[in-house]
């Protein structure tokens, strides 16, 4: 787009935006993006030229694209269309011009298909994980505030009873856990260990979930700020104590490590830490529990903690927009193509902790609010899908065997996991 005007803004119909990159760099000139529209806005002086790539999904052949062209004021514009399935040839498929304020272009379809769809690159095999807690001691499971109970009582001190557990979400299905962690105590790293090693006998894989909320420095009580230095030496400690164990979880040989509230810190936090762990040649694979797919920029993928605050209606297109937008960054940001991991739950209820502030539930509805979930999650094509949680019991998360459900969540995990495998193309 060329144009004199102040600002412009060039809406798309039958088709949707999945990602954009603005590429003139011309710092005049600021784009931004939407599911349907660009928008331009443009310092005063001189015309401004951008050029602005985009990823598009929900093109239908045999009709055409509309363009609505609105401008602030009546000014010279030109609007370029051309074609880059092939990177290395773009063709100009239709140009524009206007002096009008409003105005309406159309282009067909057939041009933009030309050459593609684009592939977005090699999927790695599909996993199932799921959350795992290892801060249960036998004495926890009397609790007033837990609406449910291990089937079989443990506690995460005894690797034995580890095992026990551990053998139960290999039976359901599961490749493997993903232990909450912090890296400044003794007792996670310990019972960290003992996951691993019975993980190593029965198969499974196990990653960590970093929990940033403890991720803080400053004097004993006061409020700690959240610190990205001690985020960065915990990511180090990952690779360095637990990467190279035979059950750690790795993609392409990279130890694999998910950051609970990854936007907590910003982006210029996590530039410095992907560039610390590259100059140290701590080659993580991180993982960020974020929906500002921004953070891609530093992150190799990303996923959703919880989904279960979304409506129902709003899941499905919720999971396909994260899959598709993260699959296809790194075809206008560069880079290795990004992991997207999709979330499941079988609800939640928090309402005994009454030391929250706030509390809420979502009633799993004997099952189908999981299946509904899992279908959804499914059906968005993710790499792979994380189950929130094992035995998050405290949230009414788990789906660990238990008094009240027996078997049930086991046996549907079983089921979804085999059928989210089997649908897999490299």
């Amino acid at each position: 787009m060329t144009t004199a005007a102040q600002a412009a803004d060039l809406s798309l119909e039958n088709m949707s935006i999945v990602n954009a990159a603005a590429r003139s760099g011309d710092d005049g000139l600021r784009v931004r993006t939407g599911r349907s529209r660009l928008s331009f806005v443009r310092e005063p002086g001189r015309t401004r030229e951008t050029h602005v790539s985009l990823i598009a999904s929900d093109v239908t052949s045999h009709t055409t694209v509309r363009w609505h062209l609105t401008l602030a004021s009546a000014a010279p514009t030109d609007v370029e269309i051309y074609n880059e399935n092939d990177a290395e040839r773009p063709r100009l498929v239709d140009r524009f011009h206007t002096d009008r304020p409003d105005e309406i272009f159309e282009t067909p379809v057939g041009a933009l298909l030309a050459g593609g769809p684009v592939s977005p690159g090699v999927f790695p095999p599909p996993l199932t994980l799921a959350l795992y807690y290892p801060w249960y001691l036998h004495a926890d499971w009397d609790s007033p505030r837990l609406e449910d109970q291990a089937l079989y009582r443990y506690s995460t001190e005894f690797p034995d009873e580890i095992a026990r557990s551990m053998l139960d979400a290999r039976d359901a299905g599961l490749n493997g856990v993903i232990v909450s962690w912090r890296g400044d105590t003794d007792w996670n790293d310990r019972r960290l260990r003992y996951v691993l090693d019975d993980a190593q006998a029965l198969g499974l894989k196990v990653s960590v979930l970093i929990e940033t909320l403890w991720a803080t420095e400053g004097p004993d009580g006061t409020v700690k700020p959240l610190s990205a230095d001690k985020m960065r030496s915990w990511i180090e400690k990952v690779f360095d104590v637990f990467g190279q164990h035979p059950a750690f979880l790795k993609t392409d040989g990279r130890p694999v490590a998910f950051v609970y509230l990854a936007d907590a810190f910003s982006r210029d936090d996590w530039r410095a830490i992907a560039a610390s762990l590259r100059e140290t040649r701590r080659d993580v694979f991180l993982l960020g529990d974020t929906v500002d797919l921004t953070y891609l920029e530093s992150l190799n993928g990303v996923f959703s903690y919880s989904t279960v605050g979304i409506p129902q209606p709003a899941l499905e297109p919720f999971y396909r927009d994260q899959s598709l937008r993260t699959h296809s960054f790194h075809m206008l940001s560069g880079g290795d193509r990004r992991l997207y991991a999709a979330t499941v739950s079988p609800g939640y209820d928090d309402t005994l902790l009454v030391d929250r502030e706030t509390t809420f539930s979502v009633d799993r509805a004997n099952g189908r609010y999981f299946d509904t979930q899992w279908s959804a999650a499914v059906a968005s094509e993710p790499d792979w899908i994380v189950v929130t949680s094992w035995n998050e019991f405290w949230e009414n998360t788990h789906i660990e065997p238990s008094v009240r459900y027996g078997h049930q969540y086991q046996t549907l995990t079983r089921a979804w996991s085999r059928m989210f495998r089997q649908q897999y193309q490299p």
